[in-house]
């Protein structure tokens, strides 16, 4: 059974874990996935942007965003890890420039 904690290697867990058919409510069938490619500022506010991807799964209308590859703390330079000056915001951007809220 494929585990994250929604960290690196989150989106590779919650593409195995829907390929396999169980009794869940989010088991789906492989083809019900699709991984869209987005823009992300970055943990920074005027940080340049990054290529980043998040997956929808179609038939549940779920999107799967993982947040440590847009804000999380590998991106952030130990002697710049203030959290005056560092935001999670950027995440909740990729959803909304997507679907509009």
């Amino acid at each position: 059974m494929p585990i994250s904690d929604g960290g690196e290697g989150f989106l590779e867990s919650v593409e195995l874990a829907l390929s396999y058919k169980s009794d869940t409510s989010f088991a789906q069938s492989a083809g019900t996935l699709e991984r869209i490619e987005i823009e992300a500022a970055g943990p920074f506010v005027n940080e340049a942007s990054r290529q980043t991807s998040f997956l929808l799964d179609h038939e549940s209308n779920t999107a799967f965003l993982e947040v440590a590859a847009i804000c999380g703390l590998e991106l952030v330079n130990k002697a710049d890890r203030n959290p005056l000056l560092t935001s999670s915001a950027v995440s909740h951007n990729c959803i909304d420039c997507r679907y509009g809220s």
